[in-house]
């Protein structure tokens, strides 16, 4: 198995920001005094502002558009902006790094919204390592519909197994899976998150690229 793209998650995966997230909308639903059970509440994690919209929305006290809540939500915050180095994982730098050196192509697959992307890459200073980046606020389904990673294979021109994934989450994981596309899941024990579906788990970043090494050296030798 040859690998020659690696497709990378972003929350989660690239940066922390699946607790931070999580804790802020709680704070803020809190605030508006709308009442969410802890386990539904956790269905939101790893995936998109619409599902999690939809989510809140039937337990919102009154009419309000996908649009108007983000707005509200945004000035809740606005003095209180993520400052996406501070939860930069470790190792997703030097990984980056090795990647480019050894030629492989990467690209950026997730459910953010655009905005978020772009001030945590830019934040970060990764955003040149990218060849692609996608944002799921581009299809009309979000993981865990595959479109995001066939999307990534096609504007790459290729095939689903020449490319490796990066995720966290069970909708990237499956969204992933269902692409047909090799899956490597940074273990996330905080959230009940089932990565059964991922083909391998990994702690540290330093495992993704003995991984690789390993896959570059069978196919020497074959």
């Amino acid at each position: 198995m040859t690998f020659k793209a690696i497709i990378f998650d972003m929350d989660g995966v690239i940066v922390d920001t699946e607790p931070l997230q999580f804790a802020r909308q709680k704070e803020y639903l809190q605030h508006l005094g709308v009442a969410i059970p802890e386990e539904t509440l956790m269905e939101m994690v790893g995936g998109n502002k619409k599902m999690t919209f939809q989510i809140i929305s039937n337990y919102y006290k009154e009419e309000i558009s996908f649009k108007e809540y983000y707005k509200r939500f945004a000035a809740y915050y606005a003095d209180r902006p993520i400052d996406f180095t501070e939860i930069l994982n470790e190792g997703v730098i030097e990984t980056l790094e090795w990647l480019k050196a050894q030629g492989y192509r990467l690209a950026l697959a997730s459910s953010g919204a655009p905005e978020k992307i772009e001030a945590a890459l830019t934040q970060c200073k990764i955003k040149d390592y990218f060849e692609l980046i996608l944002s799921g606020d581009m299809f009309k389904a979000s993981k865990p519909h595959p479109e995001i990673y066939q999307t990534v294979a096609q504007k790459m021109r290729l095939a689903p197994e020449e490319c490796l994934v990066i995720e966290d989450s069970n909708y990237g994981i499956e969204s992933a899976t269902r692409a047909g596309m090799y899956t490597l899941a940074k273990r996330e024990e905080r959230f009940p998150f089932s990565q059964e579906q991922a083909d391998g788990l990994f702690d540290s970043f330093s495992v993704v690229i003995a991984f690789l090494e390993n896959q570059d050296l069978k196919a020497a030798n074959q």
